[in-house]
Formats: structure tokens, sequence, C-alpha cells
């Protein structure tokens, strides 16, 4: 399951208050970290936020502050606010074809086979592949993972449902490389993470070097909640806009339905899932969740090693839903 290693490093500017100075219920808090702290739900860290200020964090499991987890699948909303930033920039646009970043790989049967696709369709995961292409790509005899994924063969049109895979969000990291010279971590590293003061994360790559889009970063728990109260503020940090309003909104709304249980069933955003009680959140497998209610302005980030994720979103919905029962 998920690891941790040490970050000496300073960490996001988030101010603490007490519950009471945020109109927060202190012993909702202590019902919330009660129920995280369970042993079946293998959590390791905790941090609730509201209106920018940390009002409760616990740490379980030898976790601590500066203690960096893997954090899977919430890689794919970091991947998402740097295609944002560059559509904000002007170096891309969601509606163009992927092989307009890829040209190298047309041939006529490839053209033939991924020539509707956009960006979109990747941000969206409605590529028209039907499973989960990853772990076949890491498999690839020639470590090429934009080939593979290029001549697979689609089984819908592109947009026709929606197929989770990480392989949509590689082909995202890859694109944007080929379009600014540069991989997602050096794009990222002046735009996000110096503002927000992340610290340079371990990004496992592809053997190319290649960041990989849909998973392979090691974040902390204070990072995890600075990406969530980035969205929370529409893209400002401080008095510094980062990301346009008109990109978080895209992103954190409802792309495309899911059909799957529970709060997975909310809808998918840009690399964002949308969940019950008003949120939506970046969501990482075993557990790793920054999960925002904007209606309340608040954020509970929380890292697992967990088999048990939909406990770990029920704990955090019961404790959402008594202002907000949407």
């Amino acid at each position: 399951m998920t690891s941790v290693l040490d970050v000496d490093a300073p960490m996001p500017a988030l101010p603490r208050a007490t519950p009471a100075e945020y109109g927060v219920d202190p012993a909702s808090l202590a019902d919330l970290s009660g129920r995280l702290a369970a042993d079946d739900l293998g959590v390791d860290s905790l941090m609730v936020l509201r209106n920018g200020a940390v009002l409760f964090e616990r740490w379980w499991h030898e976790q601590s502050p500066s203690r960096a987890h893997e954090m899977f699948s919430v890689t794919k909303s970091f991947t998402s606010t740097a295609v944002g930033m560059a559509c904000d920039e002007g170096l891309l646009g969601v509606d163009e074809p992927v092989l307009a970043f890829f040209p190298t790989y047309a041939s006529a049967s490839v053209r033939a086979n991924v020539g509707a696709m956009s960006l979109r369709h990747l941000l969206t995961m409605s590529s028209g592949h039907g499973s989960e292409l990853w772990p076949t790509m890491k498999d690839s005899p020639d470590a090429d993972w934009v080939r593979m994924f290029l001549e697979t063969p689609l089984e819908l049109a592109p947009g026709a449902g929606f197929r989770y895979s990480s392989a949509n969000s590689h082909l995202l990291s890859a694109a944007l490389a080929n379009r600014t010279g540069r991989t997602m971590a050096e794009f990222l590293a002046p735009r996000l993470f110096e503002p927000l003061g992340i610290a340079p994360p371990r990004w496992d790559t592809d053997s190319r070097g290649i960041p990989e889009g849909g998973r392979g970063m090691w974040l902390r728990t204070a990072d995890l909640a600075a990406l969530g109260q980035l969205y929370l503020d529409g893209g400002r940090w401080g008095d510094r806009r980062l990301v346009s309003e008109d990109w978080v909104e895209q992103a954190t709304g409802v792309r495309i339905e899911t059909d799957l249980p529970g709060e997975w069933a909310q809808g998918y955003g840009f690399q964002f899932w949308r969940g019950l009680a008003g949120t939506f959140r970046a969501d990482g497998a075993y557990g790793q969740f920054a999960v925002v209610q904007p209606s309340r302005g608040i954020i509970v980030a929380v890292t697992a090693s967990s088999k048990c994720t939909d406990g770990i979103l029920a704990a955090i919905r019961e404790f959402l839903e008594p202002d907000d029962p949407s």
C-alpha cells in the first residue's frame, strides 16, 4: 500500500485558529477524528480547514506534518491544474486533437483509431478505451507509453462514456511536455509549487522522464490541503491568481456522468470527483483525499493506507452533512 518519506522543507503558509473562531463545533471535529482513528480505516493524518485556517489536525501511525505520502490518483488533480494553467496562458486548448501533440505517432492506423480524440476526452476519462491501460503501458516492451495508448484500439467513440484510466492522465502530462518543452514538474514549479509553499515533490516518471500524469506524486498533508484551498478560493492564493476561475469551475463541476456506486456516482470533472454533501475532491487510492465543501468553506485533507476508502468518505460526509444535506 502506501509509503512515506521525510521532507525537510518549509510548509504551505496555512494559519491556525480555534474551531470556535470559525463557527465549527469542536465536538464534531473530535467525533470525526475518533471515527477516522478506527484501526480498520488505516488513516494516517487528518487536517480540517475553514476559510483558509487550519482548525484541527491529527497524526497516526508515525505520520507527522513533515512526512510525505504517496498520493496515487490525487496526482490527477495536479495534472488538471497544469493543463488549466497552460490553457490560461494560451499554450493549448482542451478541444485540440490529441494527435496535435504527438505528430510523429500519427500513422494512418493511429489517425483512424484516435483521430477524433481531444484533450477534453482525456480530462473527463472518456477517451474511448474500454479498460485501465496504465498497467499494460508500464509493461510495454519498448516502454513507450504514448505509443501504446495511441495504438490500443478504442471500444467506444471518444466522449461516449466514462472509463476511468490513469493512462488518460499520463497522456495529458506527455502532451504538456511536448507542447511546452517542460515536464509537468518543471511547469508547475514556479506557477503552483513555489506560490503554495509545496516543496519540490518526489514524482515518479515513465522511462522517458515524463512525470506520471495519473499517479506517482508524494506530498505532505498540508500540501494536499493547500491544493484544496486554491480551488476553494476559485484559483486564488492570497492576493495572487494562479489559475483562472473558469478553469476551477470547469474542473470541479460535473463534466461527465460516472455510473458508479456511492461517492463515485456523483459525476466527474476535469480530473476531480464530485461528491455528496455538495463537495468535490482530489481522490487517491488507499484514502488520499482533499474533500472541499464550498458552501461552508471547509476542506478535509486525509492521508491513509486503507482498504476501506468508502468508510473514510462516509465519516467525512457525516461531519459535513449537518448544515448541507444535499
